[in-house]
């Protein structure tokens, strides 16, 4: 719950005043028949609608109290029919609550029943419109206030959400070119190219398209699964010529009819992220499987082989994966341990 502090007590101080008086020239208009402004300094009226001034400020805090605990239970779907549902009944209950207290509080303060049983009857009718009547306005008010709200908040969110998808496509193309692995590549074509010049032509091959994925869609949002799988593969064959006997790399096709599709370069970043940050030897060969199993996800998981005394860092190619995965879908993607494997569940998307 939220915790009330003094200046919430003093907001609603302040805007209390306007709201009693429209209940308090309801009262008027009820009494008389008439909208009659002098009738405010009638003692005799102060004497009756005194109560009507702490309702006022009871019902403007319960009902902006009930909306801001709704917004909290449906943050994520603050605009859903059942929230609005469970709100409104919600605001019955307390409105008939309200009403047996207000009620109690004529028979005890402002009437003696056995004195005048018809002028009580009356107040009673009164005062019973007078609290719906203000719950329900008041309600409408706040609640129109607060969609309001939630509507510029969503619209700022979207922004939000779109800055940092094109900031994330920036820290994407960086990692994407990085100049350690452009220039890693060109030292394993140099020392191929004495020593096996078929495997030099085939390396170039790769390499080459390799960045050639890499300039085509780098402006796009998702690609083929298929088409990202190849991509992997061009990449997996460059790796693996840079790390013999060191790194085995396994990507099993998807089923036949899979159509789904992924942000593109998501499997370079998994895969150079887990080379970078592992051990690896011919003894304890870094093995990384790339696999679908019918749960519209991809698996991209290694054997946790961590570099000795390495300090966790914030991977900036980890986090740009995760925001694209922000802006394009409510499915968050998975990355941590899982028993002695390093996981990563990448949610599969439907093509636009």
């Amino acid at each position: 719950m939220r915790t009330l502090t003094l200046p919430n007590y003093i907001r609603y101080l302040f805007i209390t005043p306007p709201l009693f008086m429209v209940v308090l020239y309801v009262t008027i208009y009820m009494n008389t028949g008439e909208w009659r402004f002098g009738l405010v300094f009638n003692r005799r009226l102060w004497e009756e609608v005194w109560m009507f001034l702490l309702e006022s400020y009871i019902i403007l805090f319960g009902v902006d109290t009930l909306i801001r605990f709704f917004n909290r239970r449906f943050a994520q779907q603050p605009n859903h029919w059942r929230r609005y549902a469970q709100e409104i009944a919600v605001l019955l209950v307390a409105g008939l609550a309200l009403v047996n207290l207000v009620h109690w509080a004529f028979e005890t303060f402002v009437v003696v029943p056995e004195a005048d049983v018809a002028y009580l009857q009356l107040k009673l009718r009164q005062s019973k419109v007078i609290i719906l009547t203000t719950l329900l306005i008041t309600y409408a008010f706040l609640s129109g206030l607060n969609s309001f709200r939630l509507m510029q908040q969503a619209r700022q969110e979207a922004i939000r959400l779109q800055k940092e998808f094109v900031q994330a496509q920036f820290e994407s193309l960086k990692n994407q070119l990085n100049p350690h692995f452009l220039f890693n590549s060109l030292s394993v074509l140099s020392s191929l190219v004495h020593i096996d010049p078929d495997l030099s032509e085939q390396f170039i091959e790769k390499l080459s398209k390799a960045y050639r994925y890499f300039l085509e869609q780098r402006e796009k949002e998702t690609v083929p699964l298929q088409t990202e799988l190849d991509f992997a593969e061009t990449i997996a064959f460059l790796f693996t010529v840079r790390f013999p006997k060191k790194l085995v790399i396994d990507i099993q096709p998807p089923a036949p009819a899979a159509n789904e599709t992924i942000p593109p370069l998501a499997t370079f970043l998994l895969i150079e992220h887990a080379i970078t940050h592992s051990v690896m030897s011919a003894q304890k060969p870094l093995k990384i499987r790339l696999f679908t199993n019918g749960d519209h996800t991809l698996h991209i998981e290694h054997s946790w082989q961590p570099r000795p005394n390495e300090m966790p860092v914030s991977d900036m190619a980890l986090q740009s994966l995760a925001e694209r995965y922000q802006y394009l879908t409510d499915r968050t993607p998975y990355i941590g341990l899982v028993n002695d494997m390093y996981v990563a569940k990448l949610p599969l998307l439907q093509p636009a």
